[in-house]
């Protein structure tokens, strides 16, 4: 009898104590509540001074040179031909994407703006009206390619691509497109 009452008062103060514990520790020794861990303005402050701090010193071993996949016409301007770009900042955006294609593209093109509707990337070309004027159509459908295939294989949000010219739809020698008609999509 006297066995089952020392059992019994173990079992009691055991399972006091872990009652007891149950509300954690973060009540105890003056730890923060959930109301004290927001993110402040110095919390972002202090994250982007040590990022840049690491960023100074790293060496370039330390670093890695991320590459994305870009399309360029041949020298012979038959076929895409697809290429790595090192890629200079964390992110891929459009404006990245747009100046690396027509730095690849041994013609000159001139790329006024972009828009984005409806998850359809719209290019739109400056003054001259389309990318490469008095070229074959073949010629022209591979830098209209180099720019979709480009566009689709790096921008996860974006799911077509339509090509304009800052006075509307896209017009040349060899093409015609609506406004708003996709040339090419997922």
């Amino acid at each position: 009898m006297k066995g089952r009452m020392i059992r019994r008062g173990v079992f009691i103060l055991s399972l006091f104590l872990f009652l007891c514990s149950l509300p954690g520790c973060s009540l105890l020794d003056g730890q923060k509540n959930d109301e004290d861990m927001e993110i402040t303005q110095q919390d972002r402050t202090e994250y982007h001074n040590d990022l840049k701090k690491i960023k100074e010193t790293a060496t370039p071993s330390q670093i890695k040179v991320r590459t994305i996949s870009l399309y360029t016409v041949d020298e012979k301007g038959e076929n895409l031909v697809p290429i790595q770009v090192k890629l200079n900042t964390l992110r891929v955006t459009p404006e990245i994407l747009l100046d690396d294609i027509v730095n690849n593209l041994n013609v000159e093109i001139d790329v006024s703006s972009y828009t984005i509707e409806n998850n359809t990337m719209f290019i739109i070309f400056g003054d001259n009206g389309v990318p490469v004027e008095g070229c074959s159509a073949e010629f022209e459908s591979l830098v209209l390619d180099c720019f979709a295939n480009s566009i689709l294989d790096n921008l996860d949000y974006v799911n077509g691509v339509g090509f304009r010219t800052k006075s509307g739809n896209y017009s040349s020698d060899n093409y015609e497109f609506a406004e708003d008609e996709v040339y090419s999509s997922r």
